[in-house]
This record gives structure tokens, sequence and C-alpha cells, in this order.
């Protein structure tokens, strides 16, 4: 959400906006709230929770009897876990920061009762090439994972990795467009 402790204060309008709009809104840490380590989890849990939002670090949230979001830390600076029990008759959903988390944990297929996994952190690669793609992203995988829907191939669980609409360490994208996907579920 944001990448600079300046932009905080700024932060509170934009989060009350969203949260107007749709009613329902979730974060979960990525590596910049992370790696600033003298702002705990404590802090981002109430901040977020002072503007409707819910912080999920390793923590679930059931969703009206429809569906269970699992929100996992970033396994850059933080303790990412997956949970050990599962609600029975849930849509899961589980919210991660970067998508090398979700290959990370997924050992043993820990990940197969979630429907769908959320990702962003590569930034859909920000400089894209006509029939090249993504130049770099920010992932153990390069390119392979820059954005889009990826299936497991062994279950259901399905990746979706928004290339959302900030940019990472320098303000300028070139052919990869900002984003904002609005699933729905039936």
């Amino acid at each position: 959400i944001c990448s600079d402790a300046l932009s905080i204060d700024a932060l509170a309008p934009v989060l009350e906006r969203l949260s107007a709009a749709v009613g329902f809104c979730v974060s979960v840490p990525g590596n910049w709230e992370r790696g600033k380590t003298w702002l705990p989890v404590a802090f981002w849990e109430q901040f977020m929770a002072r503007h409707r939002w819910h912080y999920l670090c390793n923590k679930s949230l059931e969703l009206e009897d429809w569906g269970w979001v699992y929100g996992c830390d970033d396994i850059s600076k933080g303790f990412p876990a997956v949970p050990e029990v599962f609600p029975a008759g849930l849509e899961k959903i589980f919210l991660v920061h970067r998508p090398d988390t979700v290959i990370a944990l997924d050992r043993d297929k820990k990940l197969d009762p979630f429907t769908l996994a959320l990702c962003g952190h590569t930034h859909g690669g920000q400089i894209r090439l006509p029939l090249i793609g993504a130049v770099l992203v920010p992932s153990f995988y390069g390119r392979r994972l820059d954005c889009g829907l990826f299936g497991k191939g062994s279950s259901d669980t399905r990746m979706l990795i928004s290339s959302g609409v900030n940019h990472a360490s320098f303000p300028l994208r070139i052919n990869c467009r900002r984003e904002i996907i609005l699933i729905e579920f039936e």
C-alpha cells in the first residue's frame, strides 16, 4: 500500500474511500511493512482497523457462511505459516503478498484445500517489451510468475497474481497496465 513512511498519513483517506466503496476490505503484510521492523504487526492491525480494514498476518477470517480467507505473512522479512486446520464446507482463499511464498509453503500439498491464492508483489514486471514480456520480475521464478492466472496441476488450486496499481523502486511502467481485479464467486 505504501513504500515510504512519509506516505502513511496520506494512506488513511485512501483506505477510507476503498472501504466505503466495497464495504469489506482485507490486507496482508508485504515486504515494505515487514521490512520496517520498528513498525510491528500490531501497529498495522490497529492502523488498518481504524479505517475498517482487516489486516491478516497468519490469521483467518470467515465471510458470512460463504468463505474463509487466510492472510499469510510475507516470506522475505516475516514468518509465513500455513494453517493446520481448515473449515469444512466453505470456499478457502489464500492471500499473500508474494507468489514465491505460495510455492515455498506448498510443500506436501499443504495449500491444496484452498480454491484460490491471491498475490501481488511483481508489479507485472513493470517494464514489458513487445513479444518478450516482462524484463525483470522480483521473484525467485523470474518472468514465469509476472502476472496472470496459474494452475497447480495436481489440484484445483489456482494462483492469481495481479500487476497491481503501483510500482516498485522506480515510478515508471512501460507497456504494463495497472490493474485492479474484480473476482465474482458463484
